[in-house]
């Protein structure tokens, strides 16, 4: 049993982390009965809650001086789900840096010539996972359209092709491990380096003004590259439901069901099966709108462009601070994945879902997690095969609460009772507002993993129930952390 985390914001007295780490875990032998000050309470809660021994894990510690303030069963690597956003997350601002931003860049392969390009016009895509409606007023193409309108100021007609350059990442759309049976929901949306509204289509089906007419489908963005079915109708009684899914291996959606005149009908954001393509059309759709006449074809190339007598057009950015909110906050998994594939390129291009967990390892490595505490499997916790202990995650969350991104990455973390994925939870004070923290679910996991701030004081912290029962862990999880509030004041 540890009574300090070894995890630092860096090296100490000349030792890297690793080392500290390895010397702590020999300490640990020595203090192996020295009781953290809150483990008799925590256990109290889990008997009380009737979770076997192997079910929960819980860690605490001071972020300040590293004191363990609980551990109970917190060094068995269990299955963190969502918290797994947290090691991706953090990860990200260790290595890539919180002023790092995505990019997508529009080049012409040679100059316009009055207002003509007697060549290609070409997108390098930059994997940024914002393109899309959050932030825009709902319209999920906004950016598509400012680089549109940037290109027009000097471009009106392409004589040649509008090339995508999407070989920063692999071609690898959907990670092995996800639920096949899973794909058509939102959250097991693909990830492409070029990528629109989280490669998803939002679609709205309402009952028409008659009875007798056809639904009213509505969908955004608006493509050609989708083709919507509407087999819903308006009626005068009847289920009043409507069902909304894609059809398997196509991109065709089929809206379907009846509505009566008070149904409030339904909406889905549906994931695209060809996410290159989809995007590629949509930005050569909005193009046009914009007044650039493309002659040629959509090409996607299988190498790096050569750049160097391109001239570029426009370009469009997106802070990653951004990313990692909605990532942490809303518990994105489309852009966990998009971060996860750009840390793999710190490793080698393309990348890919095995270079992104290359990546999370080095960033362990600088923190002074070992090896064999941990297993990445992908980027968002939808995998099953993810393991990290209780004890490793807090201590993970001490080292970013004692770095330089200790404000980005705290702020990017949902406070219970105020917003994101804690805005229903713990809503009373004083725990309202005290706690910031990553939820997580799959089924038969429940996480929650963050910080409770008292004053001055800061406690990171990692609690995972790996059970069936997870509303019972989702309730045990909130008792423990309003413990920690009480003993931090």
């Amino acid at each position: 049993m540890q009574d300090r985390c070894p995890a630092d914001a860096g090296p100490v007295r000349g030792l890297p982390a690793c080392l500290l780490l390895a010397a702590a875990i020999l300490l640990a032998a020595a203090s192996a009965f020295a009781q953290p000050p809150l483990n008799r309470d925590i256990q109290a809660l889990i008997r009380a809650a009737e979770f076997g021994p192997e079910e929960v894990g819980v860690a605490a510690i001071d972020v300040a001086s590293g004191r363990i303030l609980i551990s109970i069963g917190d060094e068995r690597p269990m299955i963190p789900a969502s918290n797994q956003k947290l090691l991706t997350t953090g990860a990200a601002l260790l290595l890539l840096g919180q002023e790092f931003t995505f990019a997508t860049t529009v080049y012409a392969d040679r100059p316009p010539v009055e207002g003509t390009l007697y060549g290609d016009l070409i997108v390098v895509a930059g994997g940024d996972p914002c393109i899309g409606g959050r932030g825009t007023e709902g319209d999920p193409a906004a950016k598509f359209d400012a680089l549109a309108a940037e290109v027009a100021q000097s471009i009106t007609a392409v004589r040649g092709d509008l090339i995508i350059d999407a070989t920063i990442f692999d071609d690898e759309h959907i990670h092995p491990s996800w639920p096949r049976d899973q794909l058509l929901r939102s959250y097991c949306a693909p990830v492409s380096a070029l990528a629109l509204n989280e490669n998803c289509v939002f679609v709205r089906v309402s009952p028409a003004t008659r009875v007798g007419q056809p639904a009213e489908v509505f969908s955004q963005p608006r493509t050609a590259h989708v083709t919507i079915q509407n087999r819903c109708n308006t009626v005068q009684t009847g289920t009043g439901r409507a069902h909304i899914t894609r059809l398997p291996q196509s991109d065709t959606i089929v809206v379907s069901g009846e509505l009566t005149p008070a149904s409030a009908g339904a909406s889905a954001n549906v994931p695209v099966l060809e996410p290159l393509k989809y995007a590629a059309t949509v930005l050569r759709e909005r193009l046009e709108q914009a007044g650039v006449r493309i002659e040629g074809e959509i090409t996607f190339v299988e190498e790096p462009t050569d750049l160097r007598l391109a001239k570029r057009m426009a370009r469009a950015e997106s802070p990653l601070t951004d990313a990692i909110s909605v990532a942490n906050k809303v518990s994105s998994n489309f852009h966990a994945e998009m971060i996860f594939k750009t840390l793999g390129r710190t490793v080698r291009t393309p990348a890919s879902f095995e270079t992104g967990a290359e990546a999370i390892a080095a960033a362990f490595d600088r923190v002074g997690i070992p090896e064999g505490n941990w297993k990445i499997d992908d980027g968002s916790g939808l995998s099953r095969n993810n393991r990290i202990s209780p004890f490793h995650l807090a201590c993970f969350l001490r080292y970013l609460g004692l770095s330089d991104h200790r404000r980005a990455y705290i702020d990017s973390l949902a406070i219970a009772g105020v917003d994101g994925t804690l805005r229903r939870r713990m809503t009373q004070d004083p725990y309202k507002g005290n706690i910031y923290a990553k939820t997580g679910y799959i089924r038969g996991v429940s996480a929650l993993s963050g910080y409770v701030r008292a004053g001055e004081r800061l406690i990171a912290f990692s609690i995972i129930v790996n059970s069936p029962r997870t509303p019972d862990g989702r309730r045990l999880q909130d008792r423990i952390c309003r413990a920690l509030v009480d003993s931090a004041r």
